[in-house]
C-alpha cells in the first residue's frame, strides 16, 4: 500500500518579488513561459510585441527580461538596444530566448548589451517542455518514457528513472538507461536508493562525482551499478511526496548541475504530478459512477417489489422519473 511522505512547505524566500517580463509574439510561447515560472513563484508580466514591451518597461520596471529574437517590426535586437540607450532602463538585465532552429548572433546579442547567452539552452529546454506538456499519449508509460527520453536530452544524462515509494520500498515505474542491470519492477529498500535523499530531505538533489562521497558510495544500488553523477527530485501528488524523478551517468559530470537545469528537472516532475493526479481523479470518479449506478439499480431492484403506489417525482424539470408497477396499473 502507497504511503508517501508529506510534501514540503513552501520556501520562506519570496521568489513572487522577482519580476519578469516576457516578450514574445508568440501567445502559445507566452502562455506556457508564464505558467511556468509563475509556477516557480515568480511574478510574470508579458508583451506581445517590441513595442508593447518597451511601453510596459516604462509603467513598471522588471527584474529581468525574457525577450525573443525574431518578431515582426520590432525585433529583439532592436528592444534591447533601445532599452540599454536608456538611462532610465539601462541596467535591467535582457536574456534573449530563442530555439534550436533559430541562429543567434551571438557578438551582436552582446554588443547590444544582451546578458550572457549561455540561458539560450534553458530557452531550448523550455520548448522541450512545452512539446511534453501538448502531447497526446496512449497511455501512462508512454508519457513517462518520453519525459525520461527528453529529460536524458536536455540534461546530458545517459539514463532516468520515475519510482514511487511503497512503504519502505522503492518501485521502479520507468526507466530509460544504459545499465543492464536495472529493469522495470525493480523493487529495493527505498534506503538503499539515492532517490531517498530527495524523497526525505523534499528537494531536489545533485552530485556530480559519487566517488568523492564514501557515504553514498556505500547505498548498495548506486555502488552495484557504478554510478558516478546523479539528479533527482521528488513527484508531489495531492499534496504529499509519491516518488521520484531522477536521471543519473556512470561518469562524473565535469560541468556540474547548473541551476537552470535544476529547474527544467523540478518542472518536469510538476507535470508527471499532475498527471498522476488527474488519473486518480478519473479513478475515483469512476468508482463513484459504478458504485451510483449500483446503487440504483438496487434500489430499482427493491421497488419492483413495493406492492403499494409508489413514484419519484423530480422537481427540476418537473417529470416522474420511477413509477413502480402498481401505480402503472392504476
Amino acid at each position: 500500500m502507497l504511503r508517501p511522505v508529506p510534501a514540503p512547505s513552501a520556501p520562506d524566500c519570496a521568489a513572487a518579488d522577482v519580476t519578469l517580463l516576457i516578450v514574445d509574439d508568440c501567445l502559445e510561447n507566452l502562455r506556457f513561459l508564464a505558467q511556468t515560472l509563475t509556477g516557480q513563484r515568480y511574478g510574470v508580466r508579458c508583451a506581445r510585441s517590441g513595442t508593447m514591451a518597451l511601453m510596459a518597461v516604462k509603467t513598471t520596471q522588471p527584474d529581468l527580461i525574457l525577450l525573443d529574437i525574431r518578431m515582426p517590426e520590432m525585433d529583439g535586437y532592436e528592444v534591447c538596444q533601445r532599452l540599454k540607450a536608456d538611462p532610465s532602463t539601462e541596467t535591467i538585465p535582457i536574456i534573449f530566448l530563442s530555439t534550436l532552429d533559430e541562429a543567434i548572433d551571438k557578438v551582436r546579442a552582446l554588443a547590444v548589451g544582451a546578458a550572457d547567452h549561455l540561458l539560450n539552452h534553458f530557452s531550448q529546454s523550455l520548448k522541450q517542455l512545452h512539446r511534453l506538456s501538448l502531447a497526446q499519449f496512449d497511455s501512462f508509460d508512454a508519457l513517462l518514457a518520453d519525459y525520461l527520453n527528453t529529460g536524458c536530452q536536455v540534461l546530458g544524462f545517459t539514463g532516468g528513472l520515475v519510482g514511487k515509494v511503497d512503504n519502505a520500498d522503492f518501485v521502479v515505474q520507468a526507466m530509460v538507461a544504459c545499465l543492464p542491470e536495472l529493469g522495470l519492477d525493480l523493487r529495493c529498500p527505498l534506503d538503499d536508493t539515492l532517490c531517498s535523499l530527495a524523497i526525505r530531505q523534499q528537494q531536489t538533489v545533485s552530485f556530480t562525482d559519487i566517488g568523492t562521497r564514501p557515504d553514498l558510495g556505500r547505498r548498495p544500488l548506486p555502488r552495484a551499478l557504478r554510478l558516478k553523477s546523479y539528479l533527482g527530485t521528488p513527484i508531489v501528488v495531492e499534496g504529499k511526496v509519491y516518488g521520484s524523478l531522477c536521471f543519473f551517468d556512470p561518469a562524473a559530470r565535469s560541468q556540474g548541475v547548473h541551476q537552470h537545469e535544476k529547474e527544467i528537472i523540478e518542472l518536469m516532475a510538476q507535470s508527471i504530478g499532475k498527471v498522476i493526479s488527474t488519473n486518480w481523479l478519473e479513478q475515483r470518479r469512476q468508482r463513484a459512477k459504478t458504485a451510483l449506478r449500483q446503487s440504483e439499480e438496487k434500489f430499482r431492484q427493491l421497488a419492483e417489489y413495493i406492492d403499494s403506489v409508489f413514484w419519484i417525482y423530480d422537481l427540476q424539470p418537473q417529470r416522474f422519473s420511477y413509477v413502480s408497477p402498481a401505480y402503472e396499473s392504476i
